[in-house]
């Protein structure tokens, strides 16, 4: 089979346009889905509780350190919302974010 300028042209495309999607693809797949959890005054807040929430089920909670940082746990289903609560503070859930990590800011409770 001889191959033409244009079908070689074509697979080349074809070629650069998949390596592009995996230079893409793979970073936001195995990057951290790290939470840093502040009060309003940007000051961290430690022990707080941070869940990843889909449709149906919540995942594990894992527990925010010193500097306000905790690691979102994965679970089985797609997670929309990140939860995090700590007594005093009303509890917030937030929408996943395209980048992370995300920042959440507690609200004490009234």
């Amino acid at each position: 089979m001889k191959m033409t300028h244009k079908k070689i042209d074509a697979l080349f495309l074809l070629g650069l346009l998949i390596l592009t999607s995996l230079i893409v693809i793979i970073p936001a797949c195995t990057q951290k889905q790290m939470v840093r959890v502040v009060d309003t005054s940007g000051n961290p807040v430690r022990d707080a509780e941070v869940c990843g929430v889909s449709l149906s089920i919540n995942t594990q909670k894992e527990r925010t350190d010193a500097n306000g940082w905790a690691r979102v746990p994965s679970g089985v289903q797609e997670k929309k919302w990140v939860q995090v609560s700590k007594t005093g503070y009303q509890t917030a859930t937030v929408e996943v974010p395209a980048i992370w990590p995300l920042t959440v800011t507690l609200q004490p409770t009234k």
